[in-house]
């Protein structure tokens, strides 16, 4: 070209040359100029890729090359909405969702500005849901949790029943000893180290089982006066009362809190009474006793007897029925 200016666009490192010449043509020296150009800024970002929800992401310049070689400068953004990071070649972040991370490099040269970004994943929460097979029971209350949690998913699980046990299992049986309203708390570790937890208060109750015990009268008796009185004594609460009367109930049974009831009269022996009373909780007790009732008494003396040793009533002797030996 020709003119004492020239505008060129080199891509990579070239030398000018540029000579001038008289009016009457006589050359002056060349003279080079040789243009420089700088390799393109390049930048690698590196970090986190998956995160617990509410944890701090952490991300880094990994290299930075080209451009001037020096005076490199980053400007961090969110999701596009700059971050007050300050030139930093490391970032600690706390994002509230899923997003992108991206660094602007710059150097201090005119050399044009390039980015790099990285997603930062927040796992999705895993709920700790569980279930028992029943939330009412009676002592010794024995109650089946039921983790509704994927397995795969974990790597570590924790129960505590609010009494002061707990278990490792996914589906536990435990057993509640002693009545009262227990707290059931449920904390799982997913496979990333995340902790999730579920605890429903008071969601366990254990009523106490009720007394149970009776009073039979008259005891004991002797047949024919077989008709027995008898009367519950039991906790408040009571509202079902079941006797039977003999094994099984194979004399009888009712269901009337204070019955009375008739052995048969031909016969005395030992009778086996159970009364099951249950309360408005549904928990029952029983208590069984035995009823104790005399043969008739009888008494046989005979008017003679023949001792002549034929073996047909050759001793006198008295007999009868309910004789004390």
């Amino acid at each position: 070209g020709t003119g004492d200016e020239q505008l060129v666009s080199p891509v990579v490192t070239t030398e000018y040359s540029v000579y001038a010449t008289t009016p009457i043509g006589c050359p002056s020296d060349e003279q080079v100029v040789t243009v420089t150009v700088l390799d393109s800024l390049a930048v690698e970002l590196g970090g986190d890729e998956l995160i617990c929800g509410g944890a701090l992401a952490s991300l880094e310049v990994l290299s930075a090359s080209g451009g001037s070689g020096s005076g490199f400068a980053n400007a961090w953004t969110w999701e596009g909405l700059p971050l007050s990071s300050g030139t930093s070649d490391a970032l600690v972040d706390a994002p509230p969702a899923t997003g992108t991370y991206c660094v602007t490099l710059t150097d201090d040269c005119e050399t044009p500005a390039v980015e790099a970004c990285h997603e930062v994943v927040i796992e999705t929460p895993i709920p700790a849901n569980f279930h028992p097979d029943t939330t009412r029971t009676c002592i010794p209350g024995v109650i089946q949790f039921t983790s509704d949690v994927d397995q795969s998913l974990l790597q570590d699980q924790f129960w505590t029943f609010g009494d002061g046990e707990g278990a490792f299992d996914a589906n536990p049986v435990h057993i509640y000893p002693q009545p009262g309203t227990y707290t059931v708390t449920y904390h799982i570790t997913s496979l990333l180290g995340c902790d999730y937890e579920l605890s429903e208060p008071a969601l366990i109750t254990v009523y106490d089982v009720p007394s149970v015990g009776y009073a039979a009268s008259p005891q004991p008796t002797s047949a024919p006066d077989t008709e027995i009185e008898f009367e519950s004594v039991n906790s408040a609460g009571v509202i079902d009362w079941n006797w039977s009367f003999g094994v099984l109930g194979e004399y009888g049974s009712s269901t009337d809190p204070d019955p009375l009831f008739e052995f048969p009269i031909d016969r005395g022996g030992l009778y086996p009474v159970t009364l099951v009373v249950t309360d408005g909780n549904g928990c029952s007790a029983q208590v069984t006793r035995v009823i104790e009732i005399f043969d008739l008494f009888n008494l046989y003396i005979p008017t003679s007897f023949t001792p002549n040793s034929d073996g047909v009533n050759d001793a006198f002797f008295v007999q009868g029925t309910n004789i004390d030996p």
